[in-house]
């Protein structure tokens, strides 16, 4: 029988498979956008709100999700599948992802021009403007 993805993604970083941990895992998977704890918490009817909380940080210990600041205010996670980004509307929020930020070449450049990092071991990179709707008016 072929193994579920959240029960292979808890498995392979040694974390034990519970409901709410599933629950949690399946909340952020079924969506294209990050999401707060609350619409976790909203999603996931049957995890109460502490559970939710601790599971979303243990994911992002674990390498799971991680956390994407959008200039909201609130702090939003997402399953850390791939090298992505977002675009953001500052007016109603909406979200697109999209990909290919050619972090190699920035890296190269902010290491070069960096008096005290050697280094570069995460990236994120968030863009603002409006979308098409809120452009309109």
């Amino acid at each position: 029988m072929k193994e579920s993805i959240e029960h292979k993604a808890l498995r392979e970083r040694g974390l034990r498979i519970t409901q709410p941990r599933i629950v949690v895992y399946r909340a952020l998977a079924d969506v294209k956008a990050p999401l707060t704890a609350q619409e976790i918490v909203h999603s996931a009817r049957l995890v109460d709100q502490a559970t939710v909380y601790r599971t979303l940080e243990l994911f992002v210990e674990a390498g799971i999700a991680r956390k994407v600041n959008l200039q909201s205010g609130l702090v939003r996670y997402e399953l850390n599948s791939d090298d992505h980004h977002h675009l953001t509307c500052t007016r109603c929020e909406r979200v697109e992802d999209f990909r290919g930020c050619h972090v190699e070449k920035i890296s190269s450049h902010a290491l070069a021009h960096s008096r005290f990092f050697s280094t570069i071991t995460s990236h994120s990179l968030e863009l603002f403007g409006l979308c098409n709707s809120c452009s309109r008016t």
